[in-house]
This record gives structure tokens, C-alpha cells and sequence, in this order.
């Protein structure tokens, strides 16, 4: 079987969604089975080499999400057709194949105001997203949480989607020495003990709250305790810089921008508590990184995010700052707290595996196709 991937959001720098969608096509391609893949993206990006794995490098016009969707996908599925297209967020208009939606979030039609784009692009993206809900063959959401979300927004049959959870890449569960850590922490201007956030800057992760929680704990505490934010500037970040800016302890507050895997690996080992104050997550992979680290994890009781940590995270109101700073105080000063956390946490992540993701979404492939199934013979 023939399978085209959207490969739109895989680059050099990945993060969210490129972080996922690496992931699961080189699971995909690792299956024993005897499909081809072939990803559609326009981002120097280099896979790790496999025989039944193609990139097809789009022309610029792809980059264009209007000129994707109307034209660019059709134009080259027309020509070089595919058994199964699996589509990431939007379903490209007017391809002849089965199709498999990726549908993560979408709150650009459920949370509006969560998402800072203007009103225009977030009619035209809720205009393609209906559109791509009702062609979908089959539609692959991350959690429970966005299954029912989906079904209550849009009339569709239930047995239209299905819920593969997302997977931990196993190099943060493996454990760096000492030196190591230490090497990155003061490439980074780093100090411990700190507490570490992950994802990118804007509105909806709820970092200005978790700044004003910050000068809290440090007005209350005393001794000094650096806050760490690893992510890249996005939508509205100026806010965000502006009350790291205006906070008494600005010194002390770490903005790194991207970092690589390699360091993002030592930052979460070596942090002090991980923090997760987002207000609206479709799944949300830092939590379970930090587990799979080692790191004890505090997280917001909002949206998907209580369903992938289940009991092994302290849970919080992201919107009370009395109650954030509640959990991070707990969990800074709970030594049993911490170890049970930890332990919990370790156990759990086993139950988020990229091969798991990759094998199901492979079943959906080959249900969706009505093609014979695969013997799983290498390709």
C-alpha cells in the first residue's frame, strides 16, 4: 500500500507538531510491513535512511496554506496517486484517495480567543477544518478529551474517530552523567535549583500567570530559585516578555529560546520541578518528557492535559495563581511528595510509546484502505 504524509510542519528546528510528525513517520517506516511512505514537505529535512520511506520535496508555492489546500496537494496526488493520504489538521481539496485526519486541537473554532490570529485566517482555517472533518474517511485524535470535543462541535458517527495517544522519545528516559548536565545547565547560564517550563511563547501556555506565581514563591521564599522557559517567541509574546521584564527577579528568570534534543534532554534532568501551567492542550508531550526524566511535574487541570498525566502529576487551576503557586510549593518542599511523583510518573510514560502510535495508526491505514492487510514482511 501507498501512503502520502503531510510533512508540512518537519524542519530543521522542530517543535509541537514537527516533534510528532518526525516521530511517527520514522515509527511508521520502522513497522514490518510492506507499505511505502511518502512525505510531502517544502523544509530541508533529512530522514534516516529506509527503503520504503520517500521524501517529495513540494514546490514553494506549497508553503502558501491556501495554495496547499486548494492546489499544490491535488495537482501532485493527481499525478503520482496514493492508496491512503494522511492529512495533518486540514484536508487538502479535491484528492481522489482515502483519507486519515490528524486532527490534534483545533481551538481556533473552540477557544477563539485562545488563538491569537486574526479573525479572518481563523474563519478561513475553521472553513477548512469543517471541510476536512466531513471528507476524512477516518480522523485520529490524541485523548479522549478531543474525541468528545469533536463530537459534541461536529455531526459525525463516532466510530469516525479514533484516539491514538502520542509517544515519548525514549532519549529522555536516558539518564546523562552528572558533567554532562552541568555542561549544558551553564551553557545555558543555568543555576539549580530551578523550575523548568517547556513550549512555546504565547497566550494559551499561560506563562504570564506562572511568572506572577514565580515572584510570589521568591517574595515568600527567599532563597533564590531560578525560573527557566525553554520555547521559541510566538504569537503575543510580547506580553510575556514584558512581565518577565517588569518582575523583581528578572535576573533570575532563564528565556532560552530553542534549544536542541541533546539539551533539552539535560534541562529536564536537571531540573528541580517541572511546571505545566497551559490552558488549553490538545495532548501536551512536555509533561510526559519531564516524566520520563525523572523530573517531578505539576500541570494545569485544564483541557486534555489530566488525561495524559493521570495520577502521576500534582494538578492545579491555571487560572487561580493562589492554587499554582499551592502545587509548586508542595511539591518544592514535600520530599515524599516529590518521590512518589517520580515514581508514578516513570511508570506511567511507559504507556505513551511512538512504536504504539505508529502500529495503530498503520491498523487505521490498512481498515481505511479496504486493501488486503499487509504480511509484515520487511519492505
Amino acid at each position: 500500500m501507498k501512503i502520502g504524509i503531510d510533512g508540512r510542519f518537519l524542519g530543521p528546528r522542530p517543535s509541537g507538531n514537527g516533534v510528532v510528525s518526525e516521530m511517527l513517520i520514522d515509527h511508521l517506516a520502522l513497522e514490518k510491513t510492506d507499505h511505502q511512505f511518502v512525505v510531502y514537505g517544502t523544509n530541508d529535512f533529512d530522514f534516516a535512511p529506509r527503503k520504503n520511506l520517500r521524501l517529495k520535496r513540494m514546490h514553494f508555492f506549497h508553503r502558501n496554506p491556501y495554495l496547499r489546500f486548494l492546489f499544490t496537494f491535488s495537482s501532485e496526488l493527481r499525478r503520482n496517486p496514493v492508496d491512503v493520504f494522511h492529512a495533518l489538521y486540514t484536508v487538502p481539496h479535491n484528492i481522489r484517495s482515502k483519507v486519515v485526519l490528524s486532527l490534534i486541537e483545533f481551538n481556533w473554532i473552540t477557544e477563539p480567543g485562545l488563538f491569537p490570529a486574526n479573525p479572518l485566517i481563523r474563519f478561513q482555517l475553521g472553513l477548512m477544518t469543517r471541510y476536512g472533518v466531513r471528507r476524512a474517511d477516518r480522523i485520529i485524535v490524541p485523548t479522549d478529551h478531543v474525541r468528545q470535543r469533536l463530537l459534541a462541535t461536529f455531526s459525525i458517527p463516532e466510530e469516525k474517530v479514533e484516539v491514538v495517544p502520542l509517544g515519548v522519545n525514549d532519549c529522555f528516559s536516558e539518564r546523562l552523567p552528572g558533567h554532562e548536565i552541568d555542561r549544558i545547565l551553564k551553557k545555558h547560564s543555568i543555576t539549580p535549583p530551578y523550575l523548568l517550563f517547556v513550549g512555546n511563547l504565547h497566550p494559551r501556555k499561560n506563562v504570564e500567570r506562572l511568572i506572577q506565581c514565580y515572584d510570589i514563591i521568591r517574595e515568600q521564599e527567599g532563597s533564590p530559585c531560578q525560573l527557566v522557559l525553554v520555547g521559541e517567541k510566538h504569537w503575543k509574546h510580547e506580553s510575556i516578555v514584558g512581565r518577565m521584564q517588569s518582575s523583581p527577579y528578572q535576573e533570575d528568570i532563564r528565556l532560552t529560546g530553542y534549544v536542541p534534543l541533546e539539551d533539552l534532554c539535560a534541562l529536564y534532568q536537571g531540573a528541580h520541578l517541572f511546571v505545566f501551567p497551559s490552558l488549553e492542550e490538545g495532548f501536551g508531550l512536555p509533561p510526559l518528557e519531564a516524566m520520563a526524566s525523572h523530573t517531578p511535574v505539576v500541570v494545569s487541570n485544564a483541557s486534555s492535559v489530566p488525561d495524559v498525566v493521570g495520577d502521576a502529576a500534582l494538578l492545579f487551576d491555571p487560572f487561580d495563581v493562589t492554587d499554582m503557586r499551592r502545587a509548586i510549593q508542595e511539591a518544592i518542599h514535600n520530599d515524599s511528595l516529590r518521590s512518589r511523583l517520580v515514581e508514578t510518573g516513570e511508570g506511567w510514560v511507559k504507556n505513551f510509546s511512538w512504536a504504539g502510535a505508529a502500529r495503530k495508526t498503520c491498523e487505521i491505514y490498512e481498515e481505511v484502505s479496504g486493501l488486503p492487510k499487509s504480511s509484515g514482511g520487511e519492505p
